[in-house]
């Protein structure tokens, strides 16, 4: 909540300028550090980029998914 929502206050300073480049990472040992699961890190970046969506264009939001 706290990224979408500074990511929108970025667009509407720069006049709609704003451009997020969002990666997964590609190191496996960062997810086992994380202790999160790396054969799933495609559809939990999949999942991350619906919610902003939904934030960026919603007005209630409520989601849910399998991470």
């Amino acid at each position: 909540m706290l990224l979408a929502k500074r990511f929108a206050a970025l667009d509407i300073l720069s006049d709609g300028r704003t451009i997020s480049g969002l990666g997964i990472g590609w190191s496996k040992n960062e997810y086992e550090v994380s202790d999160v699961p790396y054969k799933y890190k495609g559809s939990r970046a999949d999942e991350f980029l619906q919610v902003l969506r939904k934030i960026w264009t919603d007005d209630v939001l409520e989601f849910k998914g399998p991470f």
